[in-house]
């Protein structure tokens, strides 16, 4: 992945745990009342001069003092990717090009399992994007060495690789990025972009690379919809027996401030998992129904729903611009954000009110129980994180320090 731009998969549930004295350990969603929840998993990072660490907490439940003790957090090192499958956790090094097992025992410590290294067959870096079905079935998809391999992290078995479709690797002169994938039926997906940050060229369409799980030689299959804008930060999600695409345009740059202006809007589209092609009665651009010049960032939701952050409908944006006519500013002086949620089948939007105005910086889609969660930054440059649900109703659960932020939620 060229840019900065990830999207953490939604986790699976599974291990159950005892809580501790700081944290309420009850089910609060209809169940018996009496049940324990699965531990909690966070992964959170820190940013100090150019160093940046990754930190792994495992606790039972959202502690009530809404603070996270980095005492008895794991230092995982620099920045990676995190996944869940069940009891264990996965870790990706990228710039390692390692997977590290990880265990929890029953009094929630942590413990180091095992390793899986694609250092012998050159994967390594972001350009790597792990992708999994289940924990004896995962692929690796990076543009980088124009190669997926298909990997067992049960057995650690870096499995075969194939060759991506090396005219897939390059449009009009610009190279792919693949960022952002999920697993879908009998194949998994990645978002797809040619882009250039030097020049500001990109091509404008929303486009998928599908791969058959079975058998990836010669792939991914293109499959497009040029009404929208390019899809880069938002990943693919799953409803369904539908596979949903984002054309977010990153983030509203293309729509606004890229010289090489997209003429597409931000929109979503779908399509079946096992189709060739998105469903052509199926659209809902983003910016018409929320009236907003530009969506920064899109999280799926549970009952059909997106949550959005977006530009407030009452800025101006040539308030923001003041005149500019380079493409920095968009970068440079952000306008205040603001979150909606949009019914994908109604189109029908619902302002969410609990969370104030803020400036938007790394988006990453958090989801546990059911519900997402989103993070406003602070002047000091700590997080706080605010679960909403689809109903529009917020809740604050962790306030983290300063140049401190959460990348990945999932429980065990």
């Amino acid at each position: 992945m060229a840019t900065t731009f990830v999207l953490l998969s939604a986790p699976l549930l599974g291990l159950a745990a005892c809580g501790d004295d700081d944290a309420s350990t009850t089910d609060d969603d209809g169940g018996d009342g009496g049940s324990t929840k699965h531990p909690l998993v966070i992964l959170t990072q820190k940013d100090a001069a150019d160093l940046s660490i990754h930190y792994l907490h495992v606790i039972a439940d959202w502690p009530n003092s809404k603070e996270l003790d980095y005492k008895k957090a794991v230092e995982l090192g620099k920045p990676g990717v995190m996944h869940i499958e069940g009891s264990t956790i996965y870790f990706w090094h990228a710039e390692d090009g390692v997977i590290e097992k990880l265990t929890v025992d029953g009094k929630l410590n942590v413990k180091h399992d095992s390793e899986l290294s694609f250092g012998t067959k050159g994967i390594m870096t972001f350009d790597a994007e792990p992708i999994w079905v289940n924990s004896e079935l995962a692929f690796m998809v990076d543009e980088k060495t124009g190669q997926i391999a298909r990997f067992n992290s049960t057995t650690n078995d870096p499995g075969d690789t194939e060759k991506i479709d090396p005219e897939v690797l390059e449009r009009d002169g610009l190279k792919v990025q693949f960022q952002l994938g999920v697993a879908a039926g009998s194949r998994i997906f990645t978002a797809a972009n040619w882009r250039s940050w030097d020049t500001n060229k990109v091509y404008n369409a929303t486009v998928l690379g599908a791969f058959d799980q079975n058998d990836t030689k010669n792939g991914p299959k293109l499959i497009e919809d040029k009404r929208c804008a390019a899809s880069v930060q938002v990943g693919p999600f799953v409803d369904d027996d539908y596979v949903y695409a984002v054309g977010d345009g990153v983030g509203g740059f293309d729509v606004l401030a890229n010289p090489n202006k997209s003429p597409n809007p931000q929109c979503v589209v779908r399509m079946k998992n096992d189709a060739d092609s998105f469903e052509e009665d199926y659209f809902v651009d983003l910016q018409e129904v929320t009236k907003s010049p530009a969506i920064f960032m899109a999280y799926p939701m549970a009952d059909h729903k997106l949550l959005v952050s977006m530009w407030n409908p009452d800025v101006d944006v040539e308030s923001v611009r003041k005149g500019s006519e380079k493409a920095d500013w968009f970068w440079e002086h952000p306008a205040k954000y603001v979150y909606a949620i949009v019914d994908l089948e109604t189109k029908d939007v619902k302002r969410v009110d609990g969370i104030a105005e803020t400036k938007v910086e790394s988006p990453k889609v958090l989801i546990v129980d059911g519900k997402n969660y989103v993070q406003t930054y602070r002047e000091d440059k700590g997080t706080d994180l605010h679960g909403v649900d689809v109903d529009g109703k917020v809740t604050d659960v962790l306030k983290s320090p300063g140049s401190t932020n959460v990348q990945f939620l999932g429980r065990l």
